[in-house]
């Protein structure tokens, strides 16, 4: 996936709860096949405390120039927690 949101006329509307668990739901079932063992995003910076809330952390340290943009992520582990 490249890019996801919710339009500004539909936002706070649980849109975003619904999507995001829709993902990790998937996310969870390809680490079962694949292995995958973290999720990371390139949040914008508006979208930063959003991700946030879902228990992703900032790990952009060191990567250089990111535009205010924070890389963010999240282990399967803690994923798989919070679909439960």
């Amino acid at each position: 996936m490249v890019w996801m949101g919710i339009d500004n006329e539909y936002q706070h509307n649980g849109y975003g709860q619904k999507l995001m668990e829709q993902i990790f739901f998937v996310i969870g079932n390809i680490s079962n096949v694949i292995g995958v063992s973290l999720f990371a995003v390139c949040a914008i910076k508006d979208s930063q405390s959003y991700f946030t809330k879902f228990g992703f952390i900032d790990v952009s340290e060191g990567i250089g120039n990111t535009k205010g943009d924070q890389f963010m992520a999240i282990t399967i582990e803690e994923l798989r927690i919070i679909l439960k």
